[in-house]
């Protein structure tokens, strides 16, 4: 791989990032039945978004906006081209305070490609885990389920650990455009 490396180098490439993609390799974990194992919290409750409903877009473009720009292109949520399938926990103010989502990965559609974003004011709890493990126990049966995540992204690395994927390779960017 490094010899890879240094030959797009050497061809005037410059490193764009690296990224890991995984998978659950045995379904979903269960989850814990101890109390607040589940890493909600108080006050959230699982609701499943139609990306057709405006409605629901509505309070998805409420979360993206309550939400730094950088997580959300990260997270990849377009509120003009919503994922097909949309899961969210939302607190008593019918607020999002967690995001995942899944549509098939442009490379093999028989894998949802899940995106994950939590609000600034309720991260540090569990609550990317706790959904994206929602997310992947409703999916299993319908697609594998594909995690990528930037290598230097720790928060979204734990959150794949948390709920069971394993890596399945490494990807490295290089841009050419010069």
């Amino acid at each position: 791989m490094a010899d890879l490396i240094d030959r797009c180098g050497a061809l005037g490439g410059r490193r764009a990032g690296d990224g890991v993609n995984l998978l659950l390799p045995d379904g979903v974990p269960s989850p814990s039945d101890e109390p607040g194992a589940n890493g909600r919290g108080d006050g959230l409750s699982v609701r499943w978004l139609d990306s057709s409903d405006p409605d629901d877009l509505a309070l998805v473009r409420a979360f993206v906006e309550s939400c730094p720009a950088e997580d959300v292109d990260e997270a990849d949520i377009f509120v003009d081209q919503p994922d097909p399938v949309i899961c969210v926990f939302v607190d008593d103010r019918d607020t999002i305070a967690a995001y995942a989502s899944g549509r098939a990965f442009w490379a093999a559609a028989g894998f949802d490609d899940i995106g994950v974003l939590v609000r600034p004011d309720h991260r540090g709890v569990g609550l990317g885990a706790a959904v994206v493990h929602e997310f992947a126990a409703a999916r299993c049966g319908t697609a594998s389920q594909l995690y990528r995540h930037d290598v230097e992204n720790v928060g979204s690395a734990g959150v794949a650990r948390a709920v069971g994927f394993v890596e399945l390779h490494r990807v490295h960017a290089f841009d050419f455009a010069d």
